[in-house]
């Protein structure tokens, strides 16, 4: 199991925890928020299916969470995603309509099916008519979801779709709603892209992508082509279907850090392309683990913040699932006033008693009163008798300058000291521990002012470039260094070795 604290962006409504929730086959990722003083805290284990139940029972229990408001996320093969022309119904009954709209275009029966829906974009009708966004989830899942949450004890609250909790990961970062922005989001199976724009989702498409593939070098230049096609085909019906500009920034969240994934993506698409983070919201010191587990948990930190306008969101924990409280019977109605009378009562004795006590306080702490405005009027007849000692003033001052001649020179010291971070006898120890038989350094520079590594080698494997990466940064020398370019060619002259060149980003001083 893994558990960690995160600096909390969100503000509560109400003091009670809550917490962003996502079920997957094999594994149950909790975001729980507590009050506003407290930290996030993010919660992940492997589970298989068949045992989230009871795991989840177990973690409610462990954790204090009984009670708490759940926003749940379903992953995108568990609902589908439809567009259709908007029924001409009141707006309480347009989920309803939309259901018999899309009755012939699901693989179940229509009377099995939780449907809700979201607006479309105005300004991406294009003289179009109105149109609506629709999620359909089959009312079987919804309920099986629900039984484990009520069975552990917790509230549910809600129940969104993975495109819609996405959108609203990427809004919580987004520093300009006017403007388009997009994220794309991988995981080890497959990927999911969002667009989003005044807080509202314009695009999700999702499909499928082997992540491990882009570790083979063999298949990676193939497996980044179509990679780069997918985004390619979601600008390209962006600015055909909604006559907007694509982005020119795209945020990326992938399983890992070790590809500069950034670098070749923007490289094939011609834009900038950024990693996605949560900022304060980092898992604690930069590693693969961290990185990783944080962003496995990007669904759940969505669902946890919600859509700011309930007009753009979906909710399947709809009236149909809310439990019904029965109607008192007039024997319960009687006995439900006699408690409440029982209980006006104690309060007012408690009241009553509290009062005496507070007023027993108050006659004291005004004797007390009084005696301190005597001391201080003692005190203040003799300060105005005091008179300030000028050569006890002069070496005073003496005394300050020399205070401060110190404090620089001791400033001046740490700067220079600054300069030398890092011994090389370290730096040849850390390279020649983590070299992979395989693998050998041909040549290396460290640049002090700009913080930059520059490695050069060959390798007849070259899949061992990424053990190398992976075991240099478990060294605390390289902790921090993040490597920007990785060039890789054929030797010229023996076909069977590789020729490699790494180098890191510049941290502004210091390696």
């Amino acid at each position: 199991m893994s558990v960690f604290p995160v600096f909390s962006l969100f503000k509560s409504k109400s003091s009670s925890k809550q917490i962003g929730m996502q079920l997957l086959p094999d594994a149950i990722i909790l975001v729980v928020r507590h009050d506003d003083d407290e930290p996030l805290k993010v919660i992940q284990e492997t589970v298989p299916a068949a045992q989230q139940g009871e795991r989840l029972k177990q973690l409610v229990s462990e954790h204090k969470l009984s009670g708490s408001l759940v926003n749940l996320v379903l992953s995108t093969q568990q609902y589908k995603s439809y567009l259709i022309d908007r029924p001409a119904v009141p707006e309480d009954e347009l989920a309803e309509a939309s259901k018999w709209r899309i009755k012939d275009m699901l693989d179940f029966r229509v009377e099995d099916a939780t449907v809700d829906v979201f607006c479309y974009p105005d300004e991406a009708l294009r003289g179009r008519s109105a149109q609506l966004n629709v999620r359909v989830a089959q009312s079987e899942t919804v309920a099986r979801y629900l039984d484990i949450l009520r069975d552990a004890g917790l509230e549910p609250n809600e129940i969104t779709s993975a495109d819609l909790a996405l959108a609203s990961a990427l809004i919580s970062q987004v520093t300009d709603d006017t403007k388009v922005s997009v994220l794309l989001h991988l995981t080890d199976r497959y990927g999911l892209l969002v667009l989003v724009k005044e807080g509202q989702l314009y695009l999700a498409r999702d499909f499928e992508f082997q992540f491990a593939s882009l570790r083979d070098p063999s298949q990676q230049e193939r497996k980044l082509d179509q990679l780069t096609l997918e985004v390619q085909r979601s600008f390209d019906y962006f600015e055909s279907q909604m006559g907007l500009a694509s982005p020119n920034v795209l945020k990326l969240s992938a399983p890992e850090s070790m590809l500069p994934l950034e670098n070749m993506i923007g490289g094939s698409l011609g834009i900038l392309v950024e990693s996605f983070s949560f900022g304060a919201l980092a898992v604690g010191p930069s590693s693969q683990q961290n990185t990783r587990l944080n962003q496995s948990a990007t669904y759940a930190f969505g669902a946890l913040l919600g859509m700011d306008d309930s007009a753009y969101a979906v909710n399947f924990y709809g009236e149909t699932f809310k439990l019904k409280i029965p109607p008192l019977s007039l024997p319960q109605l009687v006995l439900a006033c006699a408690a409440v009378v029982i209980m006006v009562i104690g309060a007012h004795f408690l009241l009553a008693n509290q009062l005496e006590n507070r007023e027993t306080q108050y006659s004291l702490s005004q004797g007390d009163l009084n005696a301190m405005q005597q001391q201080v009027s003692v005190l203040a007849e003799e300060a105005q008798a005091m008179k300030i000692d000028e050569n006890l003033k002069t070496e005073n001052d003496a005394l300050g300058k020399e205070i401060e001649a110190y404090r620089a020179l001791l400033n001046q010291l740490g700067s220079q000291q600054d300069t030398f971070k890092f011994l090389y006898s370290d730096l040849f120890k850390s390279l020649a521990k983590h070299t992979p038989e395989k693998l050998w350094l041909t040549e290396f520079e460290a640049d002090r002012s700009m913080g930059r590594l520059y490695i050069n080698g060959e390798t007849v494997d070259a899949a061992q470039i990424p053990v190398f990466l992976e075991g240099l940064q478990s060294e605390s020398l390289f902790s921090q260094k993040t490597f920007e370019s990785l060039k890789l060619v054929q030797h010229a002259e023996d076909k069977r070795r590789y020729v490699f060149s790494l180098r890191s980003i510049p941290e502004g001083g210091g390696l």
